[in-house]
């Protein structure tokens, strides 16, 4: 089993109650995006593959399969002569077929993730109509991968959902701020977050540490509109308390940034301790959540749209200037 781990969490932006106002009516809104259940699939495959098995699975799957075999598990091209033998020794290692059994039952019956899947991506469509639609895999990755993106591919390692209590998490070190959030209810924000971060890639002005704060406000900005009706605490991967934390504590965060002349620090080490995912934010004590400079980069983002009621989503996803957009905001909590 690869050793690999790669993880892409919810970016943990805070705010008490997160009201982004009248949901639009999308009961019109039309989207063509296919939901497979590869897993299921390759869990399926019989154990002797041969060339009636091997092709027809390269067709349906194409692209996705490729991304899978060489990003994902690390076997080499499914075009392979080896390649049915190589997936047969990941399919049969003992803890990914335990995991594959786990999977198996945990997610026997996908349907509602699925429908929650096509309500956040029918939204994403009436916000930013001329952006492509994924269609969504998921996949077993041996522990690899949690979520991968392509263009057309919006992949989900289902064996990083299977739940805080799973045996395996900690057999692999994994820290309690990453486990605790690895229950299938996270599956859907933590997706589009990854997918926002692909399409609504940083500007190359990202460098100082209000650039940071601003783009992860504005991913989280729009990652409330497309899912209007899932809690907070899943949206944002926090717990209630750590919540009113930052909502209690907003000024004072607020003072020591501006206090301590941190916005325009392009310090990558700095940066990371507000930006990152960890267990609290250092300066600001254990009580306190990670990501609090992300999180007042979302405050500063939702003032900056309601002063500006006509800027559109897609018009604050081009936006560049992110002085532009604090000194529009005029924020001052």
């Amino acid at each position: 089993m690869l050793k690999k781990f790669f993880f892409i969490t919810t970016i943990t932006l805070i705010i008490t109650s997160c009201n982004t106002g009248n949901k639009p009516n999308i009961s019109t809104v039309k989207i063509n995006q296919q939901f497979f259940r590869f897993d299921k699939e390759i869990y399926n495959l019989p154990t002797d593959m041969g060339d009636s098995v091997v092709i027809p699975l390269s067709k349906k799957y194409d692209k996705f399969l490729e991304m899978y075999c060489y990003q994902i598990i690390g076997i080499g091209s499914p075009y392979s002569i080896d390649f049915p033998a190589h997936l047969k020794t990941f399919k049969e290692d003992y803890v990914v077929s335990e995991v594959y059994d786990k999977v198996e039952k945990n997610f026997a019956d996908m349907s509602s993730i699925k429908e929650d899947f096509n309500t956040a991506f029918r939204f994403y469509h009436y916000y930013f109509p001329d952006k492509q639609i994924p269609n969504i895999y998921t996949f077993v990755s041996g522990f690899n991968s949690a979520i991968v993106t392509d263009d057309s591919i919006l992949g989900i390692g289902l064996d990083f959902y299977l739940g805080k209590n799973c045996k395996y998490y900690p057999q692999l070190s994994m820290p309690q701020y990453i486990i605790r959030n690895m229950e299938p209810d996270m599956m859907l924000p933590d997706a589009m977050n990854a997918w926002l971060s692909m399409v609504f890639e940083p500007a190359d002005t990202t460098q100082n540490m209000l650039s940071n704060m601003i783009y992860q406000g504005k991913i989280q900005y729009v990652i409330n509109k497309i899912l209007p009706d899932i809690n907070d605490t899943l949206k944002f991967g926090f717990s209630k308390k750590k919540l009113e934390w930052c909502s209690d504590n907003e000024n004072r965060m607020w003072t020591y940034f501006v206090g301590h002349k941190l916005l325009f620090k392009k310090d990558h080490l700095l940066i990371k301790k507000f930006i990152d995912e960890g267990p609290f934010t250092v300066p600001f004590g254990q009580q306190s959540p990670p990501r609090t400079g992300a999180w007042l980069g979302y405050r500063i983002v939702s003032q900056y749209m309601t002063n500006n009621p006509n800027v559109t989503l897609s018009q604050l996803m081009a936006e560049k200037d992110y002085q532009k957009i604090l000194t529009l905001s005029a924020y001052n909590p």
